[in-house]
């Protein structure tokens, strides 16, 4: 007669107190990112249990840090869209008044075109002002290809639904 030996081992599910317990045993191993081989034996929780626990987490971790990613990626543009908005107002303004400035020397000398003796004094244009407006209109022209770059850029999950999108179509052909 055979006498039947009782398994320290459970097979089957644990109950949720258990798996509490194993997850309580297993988190510390994880964060410090044992090998599951390791974990294992050191635990004396069978290897696929730390697998799957190990999977669940990583899973967790990926799909957080990617939304979170996604999220901070698409304010950063926002911001930068924005930073560029503001100082392009400013160049605005600051074109604005070289552009009054000219004006207001050309009409000045305009009155002044003659000497007392009747001779004609050339015009001579306010170089730095004039210099001064073309700096601005290319640091305008400057920030609008950088926002039209920041703006083109696409985000990480674009660019993973374009990379999806190309594999699925390799997989149909």
């Amino acid at each position: 007669m055979t006498k039947s030996v009782k398994s320290s081992r459970k097979v089957g599910r644990p109950t949720l107190h258990e798996q509490l317990e194993i997850e309580n045993k297993l988190r510390p191993y994880f964060n410090s990112n044992f090998d599951p081989e390791f974990v294992a034996e050191k635990t004396g929780i069978g290897i696929e249990t730390v697998r799957k626990y190990s999977r669940i987490w990583t899973d967790q971790l990926r799909e957080n840090y990617s939304e979170d990613l996604v999220e901070r990626q698409k304010d950063t543009k926002a911001r930068l869209v924005n930073v560029i908005d503001n100082i392009n107002f400013d160049l605005l303004v600051q074109r604005n008044r070289l552009k009054r400035g000219i004006i207001e020397h050309e009409q000045e000398h305009e009155h002044n075109k003659f000497t007392k003796e009747g001779k004609t004094i050339p015009y001579m244009p306010n170089l730095d002002l004039e210099d001064r407006l073309i700096t601005v209109i290319n640091m305008e022209l400057d920030n609008n290809d950088k926002k039209a770059s920041i703006v083109a850029a696409p985000t990480i999950d674009e660019q993973t639904e374009k990379s999806m999108l190309k594999r699925f179509q390799k997989d149909k052909d």
